[in-house]
């Protein structure tokens, strides 16, 4: 069942704040942004999180796009167009 990108979003956001402790305001900001204070080897917790929850390579994301990937909305719309949004049955 392909989910909506608001679904997407939420689990993102919710994954930041799980895995980094921080709340994120703006879906159009870097995630990486010095000013959030994530720290870059942590978020491969985030990344994990994502494509176990997903049908889909989340690191092959990263081949095919740049830098701009890193927002709520960015990964969002990447997951989804990945074609393989589907949830684990765990969840």
């Amino acid at each position: 069942m392909k989910l909506p990108v608001d679904e997407i979003k939420e689990d993102i956001r919710d994954a930041m704040n799980k895995y980094l402790g921080i709340r994120i305001e703006d879906d159009d900001k870097n995630l990486l942004s010095s000013d959030l204070h994530a720290i870059v080897p942590d978020f491969l917790y985030v990344l994990n999180a994502l494509e176990q929850k997903y049908s889909a390579s989340i690191y092959r994301l990263f081949e095919q796009n740049d830098y701009s990937v890193f927002s709520v909305n960015g990964l969002a719309q990447a997951i989804l167009e990945v074609g393989q949004c589907h949830s684990t049955p765990n969840d």
